[in-house]
């Protein structure tokens, strides 16, 4: 027996999408019988913190802490140039 595991979400109509790319790597025929077994995972195991997020996590928390500071508007003029700098490629000194 072949077994793929894919994820997906149920259509607005109930219907449940079976992508091409997965029925043809099942060599699957109109005519022929599969066995479907739904899970409906908990939020939380769709999202398992990986290393990147939960160092994501320690730079945003080291950005709060010292921007304990600073008023909202200025944080908020820091947050505007430096996308002005990204889109624009700049070096903000």
């Amino acid at each position: 027996m072949q077994r793929i595991e894919y994820y997906t979400n149920l259509l607005m109509d109930g219907k449940i999408p079976f992508p091409d790319e997965v029925r043809d790597q099942l060599m699957i025929e109109p005519n022929h019988k599969i066995k479907v077994i739904i899970e409906i995972p908990q939020l939380g195991d769709l999202f398992q913190p990986d290393n990147w997020s939960k160092d994501m996590h320690r730079v945003a928390s080291e950005l709060r802490n010292g921007a304990k500071d600073y008023s909202d508007d200025e944080i908020d003029k820091i947050v505007d140039d430096a996308l002005i700098a990204v889109r624009e490629e700049k070096i903000i000194e």
